[in-house]
């Protein structure tokens, strides 16, 4: 199943967010990553000093491997710049929409802490390359691709159907023979 899930994403569906404790709001350069959306058009200042274009603000869904392997989702106000070379997760809106949480750095990661019995934690990786911490993410649409996948691999006579009997799924059997 997990191979099946990942084979549904398609591949521009997975992206690197840099977690950025300098960045006010988070920002990505991809409209399909929105899951509420308003038009805008007015500059900001990014690195350097440089202005980029802002086309648009919303929430966006990142999905990102927690500790324990499964997918967790981080809704994120989020700025749309479709000059941005990468997605920016601001660890700062981060913290103010999930109260509760902190982050850490600890032999070489990034851990997002998680709450007891609600969330998982998510460490991430430092890239020794640039000095920055880097993860995998997914945006919402490409997981709801994965599960549907998932949830068309119970076949009718599998034993883990409860729609049908024992019997039931023996004369289907037969049938389809």
């Amino acid at each position: 199943a997990p191979a099946r899930f990942l084979s549904a994403i398609v591949n521009k569906s997975s992206f690197l967010v840099i977690w950025d404790s300098g960045a006010s709001i988070s920002v990505s350069p991809s409209r399909d990553d929105f899951v509420t959306f308003t038009p805008a058009n007015h500059k900001v200042r990014g690195v350097g000093g440089k202005s980029e274009v802002v086309l648009g603000t919303g929430d966006v869904i990142w999905s990102i491997r927690a500790s324990d392997g499964t997918l967790r989702d981080l809704r994120l106000k989020c700025l749309f710049v479709p000059s941005c070379e990468t997605r920016l997760l601001a660890t700062q809106g981060l913290l103010e929409r999930y109260p509760g949480e902190d982050i850490k750095l600890t032999n070489g990661l990034l851990v997002l802490s998680g709450k007891e019995g609600q969330a998982h934690p998510i460490n991430i990786s430092i890239n020794p390359h640039t000095n920055l911490p880097v993860c995998v993410a997914i945006n919402q649409s490409a997981v709801c691709k994965g599960v549907q996948s998932l949830i068309n691999l119970t076949t009718t006579t599998h034993t883990s159907n409860g729609n049908l009997t024992e019997a039931e799924k023996e004369l289907l059997r037969w049938h389809c023979r």
